[in-house]
């Protein structure tokens, strides 16, 4: 973390994210290694729309 630093503190890397959308089931959470990279294409992925292959990051798995 530049410019932040030796130390990395559990409120630095632990940030939740909630998703609420009508057609997805709540109370749901994942369990996956993620970074701010995986939410660009996890929110196109829930569009359905078809997945950019030059966007950096992994899109976490739908649960319906």
């Amino acid at each position: 973390m530049h410019g932040k630093g030796a130390s990395v503190y559990k409120e630095q890397i632990h940030v939740p994210m909630i998703i609420s959308h009508p057609a997805y089931p709540g109370n749901k959470k994942c369990q996956a290694l993620t970074c701010h990279l995986d939410i660009a294409p996890t929110l196109v992925g829930l569009t359905g729309l078809p997945e950019e292959k030059t966007a950096p990051g992994v899109r976490q798995p739908q649960r319906r």
